[in-house]
């Protein structure tokens, strides 16, 4: 599975008062991490057909070609 996580500062006032790129990226990882552990915990739950669904799902929605749109 592929992910990407995105951060960012709106202003530089933010920037000043702890809202760095840094701070928000170590406050949301570990949330990351755990609701993506979570995610597969489930999906290993489901039957393997369903699985392979899901995969399929996931790698159309990921296509470059999807990116484009």
């Amino acid at each position: 599975m592929k992910a990407i996580g995105y951060v960012r500062v709106r202003t530089e006032k933010q920037a000043d008062f702890g809202v760095s790129l840094e701070s928000q990226a170590k406050k949301d990882w570990p949330l990351f991490e755990r609701k993506v552990a979570e995610l597969i915990s489930e999906v290993e739950k489901l039957p393997e057909d369903r699985q392979k669904q899901l995969r399929r799902e996931l790698e159309a929605e990921a296509s470059p070609e999807k990116a484009e749109e």
